[in-house]
């Protein structure tokens, strides 16, 4: 053990030998020391700077010269020589680095709350300056509580400015830079609850236009972004539209092409698809044509029969007043088409407490 420590010198003993490379810069330091201890520190931080500019590694030189700073509540010039010794000795002058940098963001918070300025505003400039000091503690010294704290407090501010301009994106990457993860996660369900919401929103405008394939798209969109929400009634009613349109357009191209069997066999499948309405989709109105139709093709009394039956059946199970009124009509529409016994008939079974107009 004593051979090496022989062989290998203490830190502080390599560093008070490197203090002494130059002669000059040694000098200066004593006699600097000198005038520190009799309290002239004028004197003593002119001949600290010289002794620097001799030898800019001067260990000792350098923290004297950064405490005479600090007493003199020159923090930036302070700040300035222990960075510099930083570099080459880390673990000195770290101490001293974060206690001027947390002072320093200290007086920056003061001086902001003494400015006259709306808390909504755009961000501060001491704020920001707050911030950056921060950020420079937090290089230093990851786990240092103060400058922490102090994020988080920037991040509140900023976060609920952010907020209440509507900007949620932002606001929610603010909150969690500063460590505020519950606060993240609330804007977070806001911005999920939004996104749900324009999704509805572009299924119910698709519908509208009849873009009713596209709007099934979205809808599975929705599906895989949003699991927990109830897409199937949407699904099912669009597939409904878009079945319905099928049926009556292959209709519609049966009676150009003078197919009236195939006409009158889409019609009525048209007349089968549970009842749908949509802004281009109108279900009543599509059955009252759809019964006209079959009625000027002289539908045969056995499939009259059956396309009330069916129309009763879903009056019976309709789960509204609307797709009540719908089936209704579909019945009413019947009767023209030379089975009028069959449509009373069904009616009066039903005995509907609603007005058919």
């Amino acid at each position: 053990m004593r051979g090496w420590i022989e062989r290998y010198k203490p830190l502080s003993r390599v560093q008070e030998e490197l203090d002494h490379v130059e002669p000059l810069a040694q000098n200066l330091y004593n006699a600097a020391e000198g005038y520190y201890r009799s309290g002239k520190l004028d004197k003593a931080s002119s001949l600290l700077q010289e002794a620097l500019a001799a030898n800019p590694n001067h260990l000792k030189a350098s923290e004297l010269l950064a405490e005479i700073l600090l007493s003199q509540g020159e923090l930036d010039g302070a700040l300035g020589v222990l960075e510099k010794l930083h570099e080459n000795y880390p673990a000195v002058a770290r101490p001293r680095l974060v206690d001027i940098l947390l002072t320093q963001a200290l007086e920056a918070k003061a001086q902001g709350n003494r400015s006259v300025r709306n808390p909504m505003g755009p961000p501060h400039p001491r704020e920001e300056a707050r911030l950056e000091l921060y950020e420079r503690v937090l290089k230093l010294d990851p786990r240092n509580a103060a400058a922490l704290e102090g994020k988080r407090d920037i991040g509140q501010i900023w976060g609920d400015r952010l907020v209440a301009e509507g900007r949620l994106d932002e606001a929610e990457k603010t909150y969690r830079d500063a460590g505020l993860e519950e606060q993240a996660a609330g804007v977070g369900e806001r911005l999920r609850k939004k996104r749900l919401e324009e999704l509805r929103a572009r299924v119910a405008g698709l519908e509208s236009s009849g873009q009713y394939a596209e709007a099934i798209e979205v809808i599975g969109e929705g599906g895989r972004d949003f699991p927990d929400w109830d897409w199937e009634p949407d699904r099912e009613r669009l597939e409904r539209a878009v079945e319905m349109e099928g049926h009556y357009q292959r209709a519609v191209g049966a009676l150009a092409s003078d197919d009236r069997e195939t006409a009158k066999q889409y019609l009525g499948k048209v007349i089968a698809v549970k009842p749908v309405s949509s802004a281009k989709l109108n279900a009543p109105d599509l059955m009252e044509a759809c019964c006209t139709a079959l009625g000027n093709l002289a539908i045969p009394l056995s499939e009259g029969k059956l396309i009330v039956e069916a129309a009763e059946q879903r009056c019976r199970s309709a789960g509204n007043r609307e797709d009540r009124i719908a089936a209704l009509r579909q019945i009413h529409g019947m009767m023209g088409l030379g089975n009028p016994a069959v449509c009373e008939q069904a009616l009066r079974r039903l005995k509907p407490p609603v007005v058919i107009r």
